[in-house]
C-alpha cells in the first residue's frame, strides 16, 4: 500500500520520521491524506531542520490537520534546512485552521 491515504497518523508519521533521518536514497515522499496532525508534522520539521542526512527533495503533507504547530515547524524546519527540499505540496491544504494568505 502506497504511503498516500495509509492512515499513518501522528505515530505512523514519527516512525518515517525516524527513518527519514538517516535516509540517503528516498527523494520524494507523498504522506497526503494520512490524518497526521501537529504532533506528525512537528516529527517530520525535527528530522527535517536537523540537517540530517535526508536526500528527501518533494514532501507532499496535503489532506492533513496539522494545524498550525505542526505547520509552522515544517516552515521554519525548511527555512533552515542545509539539506534543500525543493517542493513541499500544499502545506496548509485541508486545513481549517490555516492562516490567510497574503
Amino acid at each position: 500500500m502506497p504511503p498516500s491515504s495509509a492512515q499513518v497518523g501522528d505515530v505512523g508519521a514519527s516512525v518515517v520520521a525516524k527513518a527519514l533521518f538517516r535516509n540517503t536514497s528516498l527523494t520524494a515522499l507523498n504522506l497526503s491524506s494520512n490524518q497526521i496532525g501537529a504532533a506528525g508534522g512537528e516529527a517530520l520539521a525535527e528530522v527535517l531542520g536537523a540537517g540530517a542526512a535526508c536526500a528527501l527533495l518533494q514532501l507532499d503533507v496535503s489532506g492533513n490537520r496539522l494545524g498550525e504547530p505542526g505547520g509552522t515547524a515544517l516552515g521554519n524546519a525548511i527555512a533552515g534546512n542545509t539539506v534543500s527540499l525543493c517542493a513541499m505540496s500544499r502545506l496548509w491544504h485541508g486545513n481549517p485552521a490555516a492562516p490567510a494568505r497574503r
